[in-house]
């Protein structure tokens, strides 16, 4: 057995799972917490958001195009691309990419009871910077996550690393163990 360091891709992997999962629970704590205005949970979730695709590309680099047909190929995978989208109009706009929101009319599916955190609409957030344009990407968050609940996507971003993690096989298993507890 090779010994894992901190310097190999799968440690570095684990290293953004563990950030992912620590910034989304700093999230959910805000998102549940009716007094926390939307901007507040803005930090806890771009970081959220920049962890998960960190993971992502790690997971990408660990195994190229077999890892992205997989992960596309899910449900869970498949809003990736639509959270690149967020995380970077989050990063590099400062984009408020959510709302804190409750029923209203007219009422478009998914419905969900309550207030809770949704994404923005498209045509809610502010005009990307010059030189920003996205249309894959701007075409991805408007089907995958616009009006949609925030915690909805995260969980499932969640459960598709759960997945992931399971098929990096034995290597990746070894860079989980070596982290530092």
């Amino acid at each position: 057995m090779v010994s894992v360091t901190p310097d190999v891709p799968e440690f570095r992997v684990v290293s953004a799972l563990y950030g992912f999962e620590q910034a989304y629970q700093r999230f959910l704590d805000q998102a549940n917490n009716p007094n926390v205005p939307a901007v507040v949970i803005f930090a806890p979730l771009a970081e959220a958001l920049w962890w998960a695709i960190s993971a992502d590309e790690g997971f990408f680099k660990l195994d190229k195009a077999g890892y992205r047909s997989r992960r596309d190929a899910t449900e869970e995978g498949s809003h990736l691309r639509a959270l690149l989208f967020a995380r970077n109009r989050c990063g590099h706009q400062r984009a408020l990419v959510i709302e804190r929101s409750g029923l209203t009319a007219p009422l478009t599916p998914p419905v969900t009871p309550g207030v809770h955190i949704r994404w923005r609409r498209l045509s809610e957030l502010p005009p990307p910077d010059p030189g920003f344009n996205d249309p894959d990407g701007e075409a991805a968050y408007e089907v995958g996550l616009a009006s949609k609940p925030v915690e909805r996507a995260l969980s499932q971003i969640a459960k598709w690393f759960t997945t992931a993690r399971q098929q990096a096989g034995t290597r990746f298993g070894e860079a989980q163990a070596a982290w530092p507890t």
